[in-house]
């Protein structure tokens, strides 16, 4: 299969959206205008869309969300209006023209290319379209739109995750007592990371900082401590493991579409264990 074929076809509802190899996007909107993005552009379409979906975003036509298309040749206007959806008929157009018919029209996403190639988007079908697309995009192996330039530690924190008591009573003995033991903790080491980019663009931005950190697959963490304990003749003592987990957080900085970003994360980076002992009881 060559890579401008077809890798996937999916239907939103009012139109369709496929891609092919090289991770070019091309969709059909309900008025048969073609469309094509490559992932950044898809990503930056998605971005604007998942805000409208979660009502933090009202764009209108006086003040549209925008993104550049990569070539820099357009500027796409995203933003909310009215549309119908009806097909040509014949009939139902003289209908509508003697007004015995009116046209029904549906809250719907405007999106324009160089303020003069229109397409309407169903607001009902955001989440179907957007599902198609992050089908179409996660795990897939498309020129990646993303470069990672540089990681900057913030902060470190310690969070408590466990405490283990091991007691040692040596009052009813003449001797030293001395016992060998060694303790251990696992964890999985994981990363978060804050990005609103499009489901593409955070994608490949996750990828890259978990091949980055070395969570390409799942990795743990373990630290085992040797510990001497010893009790003199007449000592009640206890010795207290403690174990932290420790998390960095920081930002990465990335190019996305050659625009350099903060990219917030935080890190399940290592593990500290804490050894104290106290005195319980100590005969005279």
């Amino acid at each position: 299969m060559g890579n401008s074929d077809k890798v996937g076809t999916f239907s939103f509802g009012t139109g369709t959206i496929s891609a092919n190899k090289e991770g070019i996007f091309s969709i059909v909107f309900f008025n048969q205008i073609a469309w094509q993005f490559d992932i950044g552009e898809i990503s930056s379409l998605d971005s604007i869309l998942s805000k409208i979906e979660n009502k933090l975003a009202e764009p209108t036509e006086v003040s549209p969300l925008t993104f550049w298309s990569t070539n820099g040749n357009n500027v796409i206007e995203v933003y909310l209006g009215k549309a119908t959806f009806e097909k040509p008929d014949f009939f139902n157009d003289i209908a509508y023209s003697l007004g015995l018919m009116t046209r029904t029209s549906y809250d719907s996403v405007i999106i324009r290319s160089g303020g003069a190639t229109t397409s309407y988007l169903p607001v009902g079908e955001i989440s179907w379209f957007r599902r198609n697309v992050k089908v179409l995009t996660e795990g897939a192996p498309y020129p990646r739109a993303v470069k990672l330039v540089d990681i900057v530690d913030e902060s470190h924190v310690e969070k408590l995750l466990r405490v283990e008591k091991f007691p040692l009573n040596n009052r009813n003995s003449r001797s030293p007592m001395r016992i060998e033991r060694e303790f251990s903790q696992e964890i999985t080491k994981t990363i978060s990371i804050d990005t609103s980019f499009g489901v593409g663009i955070d994608y490949y931005i996750k990828v890259n900082l978990e091949g980055k950190f070395g969570l390409t697959k799942e990795h743990k963490i373990s630290e085992r401590v040797q510990v001497s304990m010893e009790a003199e003749p007449g000592e009640h003592k206890e010795y207290v493991i403690t174990w932290k987990e420790v998390t960095t957080s920081g930002y990465a900085v990335f190019e996305v579409n050659n625009d350099k970003q903060r990219v917030p994360f935080h890190l399940t980076s290592g593990l500290i264990p804490d050894i104290r002992q106290e005195t319980i009881a100590h005969d005279k």
